[in-house]
């Protein structure tokens, strides 16, 4: 039975517990249907921000499950990927554009030579 005025909670014994249930896609990742945790409180102000802080945590965590599953739009373009970051093949430029060094060597002399 979960409380009306705290969501995801409901009182067992004096004291308040977590109750969420387990997407429908996630399933397959929980050996039950339904996450249950003890809050170690009987007050309804310290259970209300520990619910919500786990109900928060849980949607972080079930939201990177779904993006981890999901097909990654230009994962053609990943040359490597590691545990930290992924390394793009980035197209080479053309031999006849200025480098970022060239335009700020530029910049700088147009600068020096007088007023703006």
């Amino acid at each position: 039975m979960l409380t009306k005025s705290i969501p995801y909670t409901f009182v067992h014994g004096g004291y308040f517990y977590f109750s969420r249930r387990v997407p429908a896609d996630l399933c397959q990742h929980y050996s039950y249907h339904r996450v249950v945790q003890g809050l170690h409180t009987s007050s309804s102000q310290t259970a209300t921000v520990q619910a919500n802080i786990a109900a928060a945590k849980l949607d972080t965590y079930w939201s990177q499950s779904r993006l981890a599953k999901s097909e990654v739009i230009g994962m053609s373009l990943v040359r490597e990927v590691s545990s930290d970051n992924a390394v793009v093949d980035l197209p080479s430029p053309h031999s006849d554009c200025p480098s970022l060094l060239d335009a700020l060597e530029v910049y700088i002399d147009q600068k020096r030579k007088g007023p703006p």
